[in-house]
């Protein structure tokens, strides 16, 4: 045996599936290799962050011994005192008239009830995996924005004891919470859910404040006849101002730049 099929590597969902992997790749038994584990893996939650486990299989001198030793010839068939006769198979062409192909159903859109349904599951299943099982969950359709083409998102409302660990400073644990809520009503749907998750009403005190912010630059825009940038917004505070100021005849208001830089300036209306 060569000295690269002496030692190999070998990954699986867990060490069992590993080692089993490594085993039948080397063809030989358990008892013919020893084990070392180099990673246990690890599951992760809902299928996220899960790792593979990795095993290293040493064959053993005995085990070599056994790969290399000849397999016993097969013993030969005893004669046949009467050899049966050779059918001929005969085949005959069969012409078929030529079908109209079907194409594969496919499958309905999600329903509204559907992506509630969804997204008030996945975040029950994250509550209980966190032990927030007192938590309250709330998920509802945001008012629409001004722009008639973009479905506003659903917004998830989780409240109850303990649930403000899922703020943390500035809201930055809030929004990897939201991100991972997004990747589980993703998968289970199959398709891009806007979801807005809020805790304790923290976004949606963010929200009235942007909107005192908003009619307060309006106001200035308004008065100086020149625009106002407003800082660098994640996109679901930007459409918080972009609402505000819909109905507003006196501004308008569009996002610049792009990224992390990407703002909202409030544009006075020309006479």
């Amino acid at each position: 045996m060569s000295e690269d099929k002496k030692v190999i590597v070998s990954a699986g969902k867990d060490v069992d599936a590993a080692v089993t992997a490594g085993l039948a790749r080397l063809d030989l038994p358990r008892e013919a290799v020893e084990v070392e584990v180099l990673d246990e893996g690890r599951q992760g939650m809902f299928g996220l962050g899960a790792r593979a486990a990795r095993v290293r299989l040493s064959v053993t001198d005995e085990g070599e011994r056994e790969r290399v030793a000849p397999s016993p010839a097969p013993a030969a068939a005893p004669p046949s005192r009467r050899e049966e006769p050779v059918k001929k198979q005969v085949v005959r062409e069969v012409r078929r008239e030529p079908q109209a192909e079907v194409s594969a159903p496919t499958e309905a859109e999600p329903t509204e009830a559907d992506k509630i349904r969804v997204a008030r599951e996945a975040m029950k299943g994250l509550l209980r995996a966190m032990h927030l099982t007192d938590a309250h969950v709330e998920v509802e359709r945001a008012e629409s924005g001004p722009n008639e083409d973009e479905e506003p998102p659903l917004v998830i409302d989780v409240k109850g004891p303990g649930t403000d660990i899922l703020i943390g400073s500035d809201g930055e644990v809030l929004s990897a919470f939201q991100y991972i809520t997004r990747l589980l009503v993703g998968r289970s749907m199959q398709c891009w859910v806007h979801v807005v998750v809020d805790v304790q009403g923290y976004k949606a005190q963010r929200a009235d404040r942007l909107r005192d912010l908003a009619h307060r630059m309006a106001d200035q825009a308004a008065d100086t006849d020149c625009a106002v940038i407003l800082q660098p917004m994640p996109p679901h505070e930007r459409r918080v101002v972009h609402v505000a100021l819909f109905d507003d005849p006196r501004v308008t208001t569009e996002s610049i730049y792009e990224g992390d830089r990407r703002r909202v300036t409030i544009l006075p209306e020309e006479d």
